[in-house]
Formats: structure tokens, sequence, C-alpha cells
């Protein structure tokens, strides 16, 4: 099985890649499920959060929403908002996929799956050594939620890497000038326009879930740091050590995985960047009318992938997140000290 089918598979099981026409049950099933489910877990959370300090507790509330409104949105888009243009995605990756020599392995899918799957074992069970079954009762259901964006950041990242190996094609083929003829010419111009129709349904598709997702690891990566630096666990050494341990893996694979889509992403740029660089350097009597057609078309369009018309992604993004979040880091910290501050004050009184 294809690399992309795979991946199409498992997320057919979880109301989130129909890979046929979309029926409008299971997926509904699904949200319901999650519905009930989340709110059954805020419920429990009740006493977790009234102990929070305001601005972490502002962290938590928003970490939870993004995440449970980043699963709705998966489900929501390919099977009631947006399944015209999800099928015709599909089948543009499809057949691009099916015009690159490159085989996909999908032990790379099946590796990603068994890691992810170990540091959840590892994290339920040493947060369950720590709250006992309460644990499950509050974060049950976002183990689920986290496997829905763990296995969306793969699909992604197939589908980013099936872009970049077709713009890769084109540019080796296009670098062979003197053999360009109507017949490669057409070839090349076809596939250009598979790829440009691509990235814009990729971006009306994937746009908010990318949002969501570079949103949700930033405050992930924020509250984890917060908890690390701070020391905000009262726990023995060994349950803290777990913690930490728990706490760096899943860093590792969600905001770990986002920078790498957007570094990929960025990696796509750059080779239509080269080729547009080639373009506008090539002498004048290399410059045949098939050359030009295509060049035009190479320059006027560059592949660019907006996230929900907030912003485009690029390498920059990457420092962005970094820096927005290590901002709110220092900001959370000073809150706190006030907060310790006054309390200190008030008991003192």
């Amino acid at each position: 099985m294809e690399l992309l089918e795979m991946v199409l598979y498992m997320g057919n099981l979880l109301a989130t890649t129909p890979t046929k026409p979309p029926g409008k049950i299971y997926p509904s099933v699904v949200l319901t499920f999650f519905v009930v489910n989340v709110t059954a877990a805020t419920i429990f959370k009740e006493s977790d959060y009234m102990s929070m300090i305001h601005v972490k507790l502002v962290i938590a509330v928003l970490m939870d929403s993004t995440l449970f409104f980043f699963n709705l949105i998966v489900i929501i888009i390919p099977a009631f908002w947006k399944r015209k243009e999800w099928s015709k995605l599909v089948k543009i990756l499809t057949i691009l996929r099916s015009l690159q020599d490159k085989k996909s392995s999908p032990v790379y899918f099946i590796l990603t799956q068994i890691i992810f799957w170990a540091i959840t074992l590892y994290d339920t069970y040493a947060w369950t050594m720590i709250m006992e079954f309460e644990f499950l009762k509050q974060y049950g259901v976002e183990i689920l939620q986290s496997f829905l964006l763990f296995h969306h950041q793969c699909l992604l990242h197939v589908a980013i890497n099936i872009v970049l190996e077709g713009y890769k094609d084109v540019i080796t083929k296009f670098y062979t000038i003197e053999l360009l003829n109507k017949e490669s010419a057409k070839i090349i111009k076809h596939k250009l326009g598979l790829l440009q129709v691509c990235v814009r349904l990729f971006s009306e598709v994937f746009g908010w879930p990318f949002l969501l997702i570079i949103v949700y690891t930033s405050l992930q990566m924020l509250n984890y740091f917060d908890d690390s630096f701070e020391n905000g666990f009262l726990y023995d050494e060994n349950e803290y050590d777990e913690v930490i341990i728990s706490n760096v893996c899943f860093l590792i694979i969600t905001v770990g995985y986002t920078v790498f889509l957007i570094w990929l992403w960025d990696s796509v740029l750059a080779e239509v960047d080269k080729i547009q660089h080639f373009c506008r350097n090539v002498t004048d009597e290399l410059k045949t009318n098939y050359f030009v057609i295509i060049s035009n078309d190479i320059v006027n369009n560059c592949p660019k992938l907006s996230v929900a018309d907030f912003f485009y992604v690029d390498r920059a993004l990457i420092f962005n997140m970094f820096s927005v979040t290590f901002t709110f880091l220092i900001v959370m910290i000073q809150f706190k000290e006030r907060a310790n501050l006054s309390s200190y004050e008030y008991l003192n009184q």
C-alpha cells in the first residue's frame, strides 16, 4: 500500500480524510463523541481550573479550546464544509503521486505511529501513577484528540512532500532546456497546472487546521516550559522527573513536527526560487517560445500557502512562533511572581 493511501485510510477511520464522497452519518457520530466526552472531561477538570492563577487558567483554557476546535474542524471540512475541494485535492495528490518515479514506503508512517503511541503510553503510565484513575477521567479523551492532531500532521507531511517532489521533477525537466520541445513543454505545463491547483486547494482545505496546529503547539510549548522552569508541579523528585520526560517527548512530536512542516513548505519555496532565478538568467538565444510560456507561468505563480488568510507559511514563521511563545513565557512568569507576592502579603497581614 502506498504511503498516501495508508494515511488516507487511517484518516478515513477517524472521519478526517474520507477517500470516497463523504457521507454525513459517521462524521456526525464522531463529532458527537468528541463533544460529549470533551464536555465531560471539562467538568472533571473544574477543580483543577479553579486552583490555577488567572494567567495559567487562560493558557489552559485556550489549549483545551484550540485542540477541541481543531478536532471539530478537521471532521467538518471534508464532510460538511469543503466536500468538493477535499475530493479534488485528494484526486490531484493521487495523480501527482502517480507521476513521480520515487516510490514512498509506508514504513515511515508505521514507525511514527509506534513512536507516538509509545510516548502516549509512557505519559499515561506516568500520570496515572500520580493522579490514579482521575487522570483518565480528565485526560482520556485528550489522548484521542492528540492522535487526531498527530495524524493530521502526518497527512500534511505526506501532502507537502508530494508537492515538493512535484516541483523538483519540474525543475529537473526544465533545466534540460536544450531538449525542450512541444511535447515536453506540454507535460511540464500540465504538471505545473496540477501543482498550482493543488496549492490553492491545499490552502483552502488545510488553512484552518494548520492555523490551529500552530496555535496549539505554541500554547503547549508555553505551558510545558512554564511548568518545567517554574516547577509548577508539587511532586516528589521521581514524579517530577517523569513529568519532565513526558513533556519533552510530547514537545518533540508536536512542536517539533510543526516546525518540520513549516521548514518542509519553505523547501518548496526554495525550489521554486531556484527555477525562477534560472528563468530570469537564461540567455536570449536559449529562450524558445516554449521556454518563454512556461517560465512566465513559473515566475508569475509562486506557490504561497495561506494559513486561513491570516499569513503565509515560510521559514520566518518558525522564528515568529518561538519569539511570541517566549515573550508570553516571560509575561507569565511575571504574573505568577506578582500573584505569589500578593498571596504572601495577604497571609502575613
